[in-house]
Parts: structure tokens; C-alpha cells; sequence
């Protein structure tokens, strides 16, 4: 409090005042939390990444489960063929882990090349032949069965 308050207007004055103490003290307390936020981003992307490691992805889909198969056969019997027991069973475990979120980060991408290497494209999520049939399946010729027969 700077001075006394005898009337009412200064009272109005000193609430103004304090209003604007308060905004500015919110105003640097905002701009604070920013420079903690910016400084502690490094570390919050080192913890993200190790939790990746440490955890899976919720959903186990068809690509998942080619990932960890191929993940168990290059890196066990292959890379890691001649290492220890523990060295076998953690780093796939890891790898795993962090390939599950890749794929859930990357799962369009993934199927759109697969797909395009079997010669089909994808619309809306859902696989189309590039070629469509002369005939529609449905519409096959009846008539000469019939005639076999």
C-alpha cells in the first residue's frame, strides 16, 4: 500500500492499482512458466522416447505382428546369434516396443507402399485393384454351363 486511504475514490484508486499489480504479476508468471516449459522440453522428449521403449502401442494389428516376427528373426538369430542370454531377451524386447510405435505412427504410409507393391491402391482406407475385371463376377457365362449340362 503506497498511501493511506481516507475516501472512497482513493479506495477505487487502490483496487485499479492492484488490478493491474495482479495482471502484470500473472502476465511474468505466464511468460516464467514458458522459459521452465522450453527448458525442460529436451528432457520431456529423452522420458517420451524411453517410455516408447519400455511400453507398446495399445493396438496389436497384422503389421505389428509382421514387425515382431521379423524383429525376432533378424535380431535373435542373426544379429544377436552369438551374444548372451540377457543381451537376446532385452533388446528385442526394445525394439519391439519402439517398432509398435512407429507403425502406429506411420500405419497409412506402410500399408499405401505395401499395397502398391501387390498393384492395388487404397481409397478411404479400404484396398482397390488398379485393373477392373472385363465381366462383373457376377454375370458369368451361365448359359454356356447350362449348355454342358
Amino acid at each position: 500500500m503506497t498511501k493511506r486511504i481516507r475516501t472512497y475514490e482513493d479506495l477505487m484508486e487502490e483496487k485499479a492499482r492492484l488490478k493491474e499489480l495482479i495482471a502484470a504479476q500473472r502476465n511474468l508468471l505466464s511468460k516464467d512458466i514458458d522459459v521452465i516449459k522450453a527448458e525442460i522440453q529436451p528432457v520431456r522428449k529423452i522420458i517420451s522416447t524411453i517410455g516408447k521403449f519400455t511400453s507398446r502401442e495399445g493396438k496389436f494389428g497384422a503389421l505389428t505382428l509382421a514387425a515382431e516376427t521379423g524383429i525376432d528373426v533378424l535380431l535373435r538369430r542373426f544379429f544377436l546369434s552369438k551374444s548372451g542370454f540377457f543381451t537376446r531377451l532385452i533388446v528385442p524386447f526394445l525394439v519391439k516396443n519402439f517398432s509398435s510405435y512407429v507403425i502406429a505412427d506411420n500405419k497409412d504410409k506402410i500399408l499405401d507402399k505395401l499395397f502398391a507393391l501387390f498393384g492395388q491402391h487404397r481409397e478411404n482406407g479400404k484396398a482397390h485393384h488398379e485393373e477392373t475385371p472385363s465381366t462383373p463376377p457376377g454375370n458369368m457365362n451361365m448359359e454356356s454351363t447350362e449348355e454342358e449340362d
